[in-house]
């Protein structure tokens, strides 16, 4: 291993453990973090192993460092999916998942058949995709505007080198090749560990790790006005306040939510705003990290009155919810059963019974 390649992955892996000695600071109340400090972890583990002088070393220190790295791109899709799918919770099969990949990543080490080299490899380009589909798919929803430039800024571009490296070591095993191959690796991940540090590292007023913050969400009838300091502040306040009112009377009296695919443009321009002055509103004056959670509180309020309604028993669940602008009975379902822990039958049922009962009475 070069003095060259020894520096950058010294510098490197000093970097990771600072990341990870500040990220274990929020990891309790922030569950992305937690994510995050695994994920430093595995990729310090990685640029041990993967050094030129470790990469066929066969000392028993290494095994729990290459089984750390071979586990990493499930971390990476779970890192991805907690960080921008809010309503995304790890399960026990995420655990199979990781558990499938070292395992995978382990036998490798043992085995010199190019099949299952080749499907580990697979695996991992799969998983680092997945990441990239989280980062994409959802960034025209997004609210939080640190986290919209996060999603470009770094993890396409952490997805992106991971993809090519998995593939170059898969192409490139061995001979002067794989030891310059391994020196730019080590230059390129000294360059993302940066990266990502600089993103990461900086810390808001509440004392979180500013992309991993996590606002509390309001109702969307209140707001907390911020204190004006100067008159330009006061200026901005009050007309934060009238974009305010103007967006609750498009939404609570002219219905706009039931518009079939209405996004943040389509909003903005109705109510003559900037996207990102919409975006920066819904956000941090009612609380919300996405726009269609933000449009599901007011379609779930009118599915609600409606299977509440004993004149609308006969209208079928779906028609309600199309009625609401959910655009099929799979979305709302979902958003149905984490806002009430029920089914929309199940809620109609009681609901009808309770009625009844007072009917009675």
């Amino acid at each position: 291993m070069s003095n060259l390649e020894s520096v950058l992955r010294g510098g490197a892996i000093t970097l990771l453990i600072l990341l990870v000695i500040l990220l274990v600071r929020d990891a309790r109340r922030v569950p992305v973090a937690r994510f995050a400090v695994l994920y430093a972890i595995g990729v310090a583990a990685y640029m041990v192993v993967s050094a030129s002088a470790f990469v066929n070393q066969p000392a028993w220190w290494l095994f729990p460092l290459r089984m750390l790295g071979a586990g990493n791109p499930v971390i990476f899709w779970l890192l991805a999916a907690t960080l921008f799918d809010d309503e995304f919770v790890a399960r026990p099969r995420h655990l199979v998942a990781w558990i499938g990949m070292v395992c995978l990543g382990t036998f490798c080490l043992y085995s010199d058949g190019r099949i299952v080299h080749a499907g580990a490899t697979a695996l991992s380009l799969f998983f680092n995709f997945v990441a990239i589909w989280y980062a994409v798919v959802g960034k025209s929803e997004d609210l939080v505007e640190l986290r919209r430039k996060f999603r470009m800024v770094f993890m396409i571009a952490a997805a992106l080198y991971s993809i090519i490296q998995i593939t170059a070591e898969f192409l490139v095993s061995a001979g002067p090749s794989r030891t310059t191959l391994e020196a730019v690796n080590a230059g390129g991940l000294i360059v993302m560990v940066m990266a990502f540090c600089i993103e990461l590292l900086a810390v808001n007023a509440r004392g979180s790790i500013i992309s991993l913050a996590i606002p509390r969400r309001q109702s969307a009838s209140a707001s907390t006005p911020e204190p004006a300091v100067d008159q330009a502040s006061a200026e901005a306040t009050k007309q934060d306040e009238n974009w305010l009112v103007a967006l609750r009377r498009i939404m609570e009296k002219d219905k706009i939510y039931r518009e079939e695919a209405l996004s943040v443009a389509t909003l903005a321009d109705k109510l003559r705003l900037p996207d990102y002055r919409l975006r920066r509103l819904i956000n941090q004056k009612l609380g919300y990290r996405n726009f269609t959670a933000f449009l599901n509180d007011y379609r779930l309020a009118d599915v609600m009155a409606a299977l509440s309604a004993p004149e609308r028993t006969g209208i079928p669940v779906l028609t309600i919810a199309l009625e609401a602008g959910f655009q099929s009975i799979g979305p709302c379902n979902r958003a149905f059963k984490a806002h009430t822990g029920l089914t929309p039958t199940e809620f109609r049922q009681r609901q009808l019974a309770k009625a009844e009962r007072r009917s009675a009475a």
